[in-house]
């Protein structure tokens, strides 16, 4: 598993700075050793589909790793506890924010174009025009048929977040 999260790490190239690796690194030790379970959703440059929604990272990827290890969909979707979490790896955020412009035509922020996504409860409303997603005959799989208490997206430019008075 280490050798993993040195692979996952060190794919990022020379742009992730050696103490954040380090720190990552530590984390998902301590993480780990305390028998945390840990979720991996894949993004679009990892070795699975291309298309929206994304398959699992193949078992082959992460050996040794039952138990403590969960392969995600991207989006992911999962119960913790009563609470429902959604997320992404980003890109329906960044390419929806290509389209939108704010009040001062200026394209619209991360957490600005999360927003939308849950408002619209569509959690990829680009698609398939601009994401590749996979057309589906009876159900829209990026449809949201409940709120999140937890939606987040990976790959952001900042951190950002707001508890809206839904309480999502």
């Amino acid at each position: 598993l280490v050798s993993l999260v040195n692979l996952l790490i060190n794919r990022g190239g020379p742009s992730i700075q050696s103490k954040f690796r380090q720190k990552l690194h530590t984390a998902y030790l301590q993480l780990k050793s305390c028998g945390i379970p840990l979720d991996i959703m894949p993004g679009k440059n990892d070795p699975t589909t291309a298309n929206w929604p994304q398959r699992p990272l193949h078992s082959s990827l992460i050996p040794n790793s039952a138990g403590s290890i969960s392969r995600a969909t991207n989006p992911y979707a999962a119960g913790h506890g009563k609470q429902l979490v959604v997320g992404t790896d980003g890109a329906n955020i960044a390419d929806l924010q290509k389209f939108i412009l704010n009040d001062q035509n200026e394209r619209i922020s991360e957490l600005e174009a999360l927003e939308k996504t849950l408002e619209w409860s569509h959690l990829c409303p680009t698609g398939p025009s601009s994401v590749p997603t996979v057309p589906h005959l009876e159900r829209d799989p990026m449809v949201l048929e409940q709120k999140p208490q937890v939606y987040f997206s990976g790959n952001a430019s900042k951190f950002a977040h707001k508890v809206r008075d839904d309480g999502t």
